[in-house]
């Protein structure tokens, strides 16, 4: 027994060994820093995309991993703060992320982006909530030339995805990850690294998953750097002309949403939190509010009253995310009258467990 003993302790103590190998040898220095934004699948100059506020600024730069292997998905994590508003969920309606390269291709660099929710790291990935792909992405072609050995050009990529109904949730503890499409064929392309900002949750370690989306380890790149990837979240808490109301409700473990100016005309993108149950997401509207308890089976509280004609909707599930989400133009007529909704989780007939509710928002 103390021979078993001893193997596992010995085997434990390797495995921890690998799980923090340095990276440090494929780090290359910055010549200097640009910037660009993404808009409607190009790149354009100017300032700042409008967007919501800014929750996470992890932007420090220090310097730039070109050792990352195409298609492998590179995991950095980090936590948000707590919400104004008591809910679970920031809605994201922007953000920004940098990478490294001294690739002349003219054909640009590519890399795809993730979102995951409810991920801690050491390999637990969480819950995937948003995927982006961006090519054609400025590099080192039409740049000055005669950049030292060693060294490139770190670009940060700015996002506004705000009024495109590509927003969505983000819970506190989350993960943010990289990975290069593309294999740079006049020089290097990868992943910018960070400075050290444990405040945003960020640990001295990032996680490693093969395309298949296998865990391959956890690594770092020795004392000297921070092994994050640097970026920044903007996201949004109730818009303009809406508010949250029963928040906390008895039984209620959803989240309903909101982004938009709910005015006539203006687009507005309701999105439901799913948690996971495998129900359907549905929209409910009223003219009036109520605090109604169902207890039972039920064990939910209805915050809207007698249904409008039309409600209450089927919403569309997210592509990719953990929620569903129902995009539509304000009227005249709504714009100008007080209305309650709130978002169901249930199968047909909606009116049968099992089922979830969220809390309300109120228009107007």
């Amino acid at each position: 027994m103390k021979t078993l003993v001893a193997a596992l302790l010995v085997l434990t103590a390797a495995w921890s060994a690998s799980a923090q190998v340095d990276m440090g040898d494929d780090l290359e220095g910055i010549c200097g820093v640009r910037s660009a934004r993404w808009v409607d699948g190009r790149i354009v100059p100017g300032g700042a995309p409008d967007r919501g506020s800014s929750i996470w600024d992890n932007t420090g730069l220090s310097a730039w991993w070109s050792g990352c292997e195409t298609g492998y998905i590179n995991l950095d994590w980090g936590r948000l703060p707590p919400t104004a508003s008591g809910l679970d969920d920031f809605v994201i309606d922007g953000f920004s992320f940098s990478y490294g390269e001294n690739n002349l291709d003219p054909a640009g660099e590519s890399f795809a982006v993730y979102f995951f929710d409810s991920c801690t790291g050491w390999g637990n990935l969480g819950v995937e909530e948003s995927a982006f792909l961006f090519s054609g992405l400025p590099n080192s072609n039409g740049l000055p030339s005669g950049i030292p050995p060693g060294y490139g050009w770190i670009w940060t990529i700015q996002i506004d995805i705000e009024g495109t109904g590509y927003e969505f949730l983000l819970g506190q503890e989350f993960g943010f990850a990289l990975s290069r499409t593309k294999t740079p064929t006049l020089g290097a392309a990868g992943v910018a690294v960070g400075i050290r900002r444990p405040q945003n949750g960020t640990e001295n370690a990032f996680d490693i998953y093969y395309p298949n989306r296998g865990f391959n380890g956890s690594w770092w790149f020795g004392t000297g750097y921070w092994a994050t990837w640097p970026t920044e979240l903007f996201a949004t808490e109730g818009e303009s002309n809406m508010t949250f109301y029963g928040v906390g409700a008895l039984g209620n473990d959803a989240g309903l949403y909101a982004v938009g100016d709910f005015a006539a005309g203006s687009e507005i993108n309701f999105l439901l939190r799913e948690n996971g149950l495998g129900l359907e997401g549905y929209l409910a509207a009223s003219l009036s509010q109520v605090d109604l308890y169902l207890g039972g089976s039920y064990d939910v509280t209805r915050l809207v009253g007698s249904s409008l004609s039309g409600f209450p909707m089927a919403m569309n599930r997210h592509p990719v995310g953990d929620f569903f989400h129902l995009e539509g133009v304000v009227s005249p007529y709504a714009a100008g009258t007080t209305i309650y909704f709130q978002g169901i989780l249930s199968d047909a007939p909606i009116n049968q467990p099992p089922v979830d509710a969220s809390n309300g928002i109120r228009a107007n």
